[in-house]
């Protein structure tokens, strides 16, 4: 509503400007992921939490290692950039403002957008973002790898299978 508009303007005019958030395909791979269980599922009763009962950070984990802050926005039915950023920081209906928080957050660097369609909103949009230092991990899908920070390929942890005997 009006309210969280002028918030919007108000919050703007007092933003210093931040870094360049770089574009992460990991972080886009994270992105789709929860976007596809979204419209694949149809369930929104757990903003961010999806069937696999999986975070944004497990999600995320499974990708890098970060230091300071990982989020994730969502966004549903507007079509166009403009739109899309503008509900972001406007984030009426959203008392605590999460979505506008992590869009500004100091510490953000690396992000992931996807935009998918939704037969019944149009348009889902996820954002997955982190901050601080950062160490790129090989994407590791298994359930089993849902526990683990990463699979680190620095130390060459290779997951080996059992011989038949």
């Amino acid at each position: 509503g009006e309210k969280a508009v002028n918030e919007a303007i108000d919050f703007l005019k007092s933003q210093e400007p931040l870094p360049v958030i770089v574009s992460h395909p990991g972080l886009q791979r994270t992105a789709l992921e929860y976007a596809e269980d979204l419209v694949e599922s149809g369930d929104f009763s757990t903003p961010h939490i999806d069937t696999r009962d999986t975070t944004p950070a497990q999600r995320i984990s499974r990708v890098m290692r970060w230091a300071k802050m990982a989020g994730e926005c969502i966004e549903v039915g507007n079509k166009t950039a403009t739109d899309i950023v503008a509900s972001l920081i406007i984030d009426d209906g959203n008392e605590e403002r999460s979505n506008r928080k992590v869009l500004f957050d100091k510490e953000a660097r690396l992000g992931g957008v996807v935009c998918i369609p939704h037969s019944v909103f149009g348009v889902i949009t996820i954002i997955d973002i982190v901050g601080g230092e950062y160490e790129n991990c090989l994407l590791y899908t298994s359930d089993a790898a849902d526990d683990m920070q990463c699979v680190d390929l620095g130390g060459r942890r290779i997951i080996k299978k059992k011989k038949k005997k």
